[in-house]
């Protein structure tokens, strides 16, 4: 009798096995689950200014998401408008994705779109009614930013501290707070300081 080998003793008991079992097995070893991001936060997905479905909170190995929650009448929200707009063409072009995302039940697309012109917010809007994208981080005000990867949430909190308290503008920020996370989530390193306080407005009740 001619010995089998190691490989011809696998394939005949693989052979074997019922076929529900070798399903399933295939699919454990093919899921394309990215790694820290379940099922449901990869399929949330909301609508872009031009009617687009978009899933933010999906980010594929090798990108960054930037979440930047507001309100059109926040006007803590309204005085980082210089400061978004100047981080989104510093970004544009590089593996970092910022989404504006309006958290207000009754902004609608033309609304967001008015307001982005009225403050020169060039970066893609988002409309989050339900504040689906703002549970899914912890967003709890605006403006509170979000930095995302592959493997979760990197950072939550504020832009900066040039607001130390409400009705106290700073102006001029010690802290660069998003800009630091961005930069060590580029670098592959882990955020010095993942969570921060917002001085800001609270989100309004959701759709």
């Amino acid at each position: 009798m001619t010995a089998r080998t190691p490989a011809a003793r696998l394939a005949g008991t693989l052979a074997a096995l019922p076929v529900a079992v070798l399903l399933l097995l295939g699919g454990c070893a093919s899921s394309g689950a990215q790694p820290g991001i379940d099922a449901a936060t990869a399929a949330t997905a909301v609508a872009d200014v031009d009617g687009a479905r978009v899933a933010p909170l999906a980010v594929t190995a090798g990108r960054v998401h930037v979440l930047l929650f507001v309100t059109t009448d926040c006007p803590v929200a309204n005085s980082y408008a210089p400061e978004i707009s100047s981080l989104a063409a510093e970004l544009a072009g590089t593996e970092v994705t910022p989404f504006l995302v309006h958290v207000a039940p009754d902004v609608d697309a033309a609304s967001a779109k008015a307001h982005a012109r009225a403050y020169g917010l060039e970066l893609r809007i988002l409309l989050d009614p339900e504040q689906r994208l703002a549970r899914a981080v912890g967003a709890t005000a605006t403006p509170e930013a979000a930095v995302l990867t592959a493997a979760g949430v990197q950072y939550l909190g504020r832009i900066d501290d040039r607001w130390r308290k409400l009705g106290a503008d700073g102006q001029v920020p010690e802290h660069r707070d998003l800009r630091l996370a961005i930069a060590a989530v580029r670098t592959g390193r882990a955020v010095a300081q993942p969570r921060t306080e917002v001085v800001g407005c609270l989100l309004p009740t959701p759709r």
